[in-house]
């Protein structure tokens, strides 16, 4: 939602964001970057929003309170994206 904001579209399905956007480095991350979850970028499970500083705003699921967190969680993958 905060991308559509910006006007930029991007799909509700993690692994279509994951196509959606271009490839970077987590050392070269952003805030604004979207970082992934899973096995692979195309079937990842979970997307945050970075922000910085190794921190991420999640959105865990329906009903759940938004929140900041770390991004290192165990299935972070190695790169993230950039719309």
């Amino acid at each position: 939602m905060a991308w559509r904001q910006a006007g930029v579209y991007l799909s509700h399905y993690t692994g279509a964001q994951w196509s959606e956007t271009s490839r970077v480095a987590l050392s070269d991350m952003r805030p604004g970057d979207l970082v992934f979850y899973g096995s692979s970028g195309p079937s990842s499970h979970h997307v945050g929003l970075y922000i910085g500083g190794g921190l991420m705003i999640d959105a865990p699921h329906t009903g759940a309170q938004v929140r900041i967190e770390s991004i290192y969680w165990g299935d972070l993958l190695s790169s993230g994206g950039r719309p």
